[in-house]
């Protein structure tokens, strides 16, 4: 039997949560194996997971500790961009793969992830036009190559949906949705788009 992927999971306040534990417990595929967050105060911690309940330690802020770790998943709010990417760089030549889910950053912050080797995760946020300016001039500047597509469901419904989601719950149905809005920004057929980005999902997580 193949031996499962060690995911480690590198989050801001508040991202280390139950129900990725319960999702990649019994998974067949993937293994939980480390799990990096900020606390409110701002310390960096590592959580080891033990049965239901995570146990902490304090982590030197300098080294996210990463060895035997196949791939990276980094959950993080704008604010804390700057501190792990200033740690990541610290041992760049040591990264597993990574993708930063739900990137909603600057052009500088998506230009540092892109020379660290990053995957780009976009979502449902790309299709407001009113508060994500910044990001939709940038999306041009992804190589095609390096780009995901999320929905972050339940969270982050489309603005610009046609027929408003029920509830304001965010589906994967809507996928198509975004996948369009990203295609257009980009200036490419949204075949193209569905094709890379299915390709490339493929190969990282495989």
């Amino acid at each position: 039997m193949k031996n499962k992927i060690n995911i480690a999971m590198i989050g801001g306040r508040g991202f280390v949560g139950q129900e990725i534990i319960s999702i990649l417990n019994d998974h067949p595929i993937f293994m939980l194996s480390k799990v990096f967050s900020k606390t409110a105060g701002g310390e960096v911690v590592e959580g080891y997971k033990k049965t239901s309940n995570l146990k902490y330690c304090l982590l030197d802020k300098s080294n996210l500790q990463l060895e035997n770790v196949d791939i990276a998943i980094m959950a993080l709010a704008n604010d804390e961009s700057e501190s792990f990417i200033s740690i990541i760089k610290n041992q760049s030549s040591s990264l597993p793969r990574f993708v930063v889910h739900c990137f909603t950053g600057t052009q500088k912050q998506l230009d540092d992830y892109l020379d660290l080797g990053a995957f780009i995760g976009l979502t449902g946020w790309i299709c407001d036009e009113k508060r994500n300016q910044d990001l939709r001039a940038s999306v041009k500047n992804i190589p095609l190559d390096r780009l995901m597509l999320e929905t972050d469901c339940p969270y982050l419904v489309p603005k610009n949906l046609p027929v408003k989601a029920k509830k304001n719950i965010n589906e994967p149905k809507y996928l198509p949705h975004i996948a369009k809005e990203v295609s257009e920004l980009m200036g490419i057929s949204i075949e193209s788009l569905r094709d890379a980005t299915s390709q490339n999902a493929e190969n990282f997580f495989t």
